[in-house]
This record gives structure tokens, sequence and C-alpha cells, in this order.
């Protein structure tokens, strides 16, 4: 790329990386390859995104009000790491990085009764209902975003297990004993 078409420095790479990840992710392009072609040549004469200007897009694109999907929750759930307890303030931060709405982030806070720290996966499953509040479709989310190809769709059955009792808690229509019935079930075919 000659000289006069750079975009940037290389202290600014880590940030318009960060950038593309969240446009691409919002996006879900079709055709990953000719999306971020078409971004990044947008980007190396000035534009915004590929193909029209803000003022382009704003005028001729219906209004698109975010929302939580399983690529954004399984963003979310890769910057956490692993850790058991996040607090609050860097969870807000990184919704609000991936562009999430506020609303969302304060029904979760909400249901879930958290405080200033949160149990990860507590929020993490309370993610899951958001995308589906049956309870059996929000646990296919979890699987989906905690197994990693190799496995199947695989998670250890504590993790199955402390996700579905916490999500048929908070829904309070089942039964406690249903609860642990279903769940001796499940353990003894594992």
């Amino acid at each position: 790329m000659p000289s006069s078409h750079k975009f940037g420095s290389v202290a600014q790479l880590p940030d318009i990386l960060k950038q593309y990840t969240k446009d691409c992710i919002r996006a879900q392009p079709a055709d990953i390859i000719q999306w971020s072609t078409d971004y990044f040549q947008n980007l190396a004469i000035g534009g915004y995104r590929p193909g029209k200007s803000r003022e382009e897009r704003s005028s001729s694109l219906p209004p698109c009000k975010p929302t939580l999907t399983p690529g954004l929750l399984r963003a979310l759930h890769a910057q956490v790491n692993g850790r058991l307890i996040v607090q609050s303030k860097e969870i807000e931060q990184k919704w609000n990085d991936l562009g999430l709405p506020p609303d969302i982030l304060r029904r979760i806070m909400t249901v879930g009764g958290f405080g200033v720290e949160i149990e990860w996966m507590k929020f993490f499953a309370l993610g899951c209902s958001i995308l589906d509040p049956n309870i059996t479709n929000a646990m296919k989310y979890a699987f989906e975003i905690l197994s990693s190809s190799e496995d199947g769709g695989r998670i250890p059955y504590t993790t199955f297990r402390f996700l579905y009792s916490y999500l048929a808690m908070i829904d309070g229509e089942i039964h406690r004993s249903q609860i642990e019935k279903m769940l001796n079930n499940i353990e003894r075919q594992v």
C-alpha cells in the first residue's frame, strides 16, 4: 500500500482492529472477505464503513436497534476470560464497548439482583435467557457459546447443573422437586 494511502500509525492499530471487530460482529456479513476489503479500503480513504458515508448511511438505512446476539454474548464471555467474579463497572464498560443497549443490561442487573461484584456465570445465564426466554432454548444458547466445535457441543455437567438450576429458579415456574428429578436423571446418564 503506498504511503499516501496509510490510515493510521502502528500505535493506532489495536484501536483500528478493535473497531473493525465490533463493526464486523454488528454487521454479520455473508461474505466476510469482501466486507473486510471494503471496510479497510474505505478507512484508507477516510471513510467510516464500507460503501457509504455516515450521512448517506443515516439517511438511506432504516434505523437499527442494537440488541444482544449470541455472537456478542460470546464476545463478552471471551473478554471475561474465565473469571468467576467480575466488577459491575467492568461489565458495564465492556457492554458499552460492544454497543449494546443499556436497557438490556439494566434488566439483567435487576433480575439477577447484582451489586458491585457479579457472579459471571449467573450474568451469562441471564444473557442467554435474554436471547430466548424459554429455558430449553436459553440452555441451547449456553451450550453453543460455552462449547468449542471440537467437543461436539458439550459442557461440563457441573456447569449445566448450575446454569439450569439458576435459570429455573429465576423463572419460578418449575417446582424445585421437578428440577432435582430432571437433574438426577441427567446425572445418571452422564
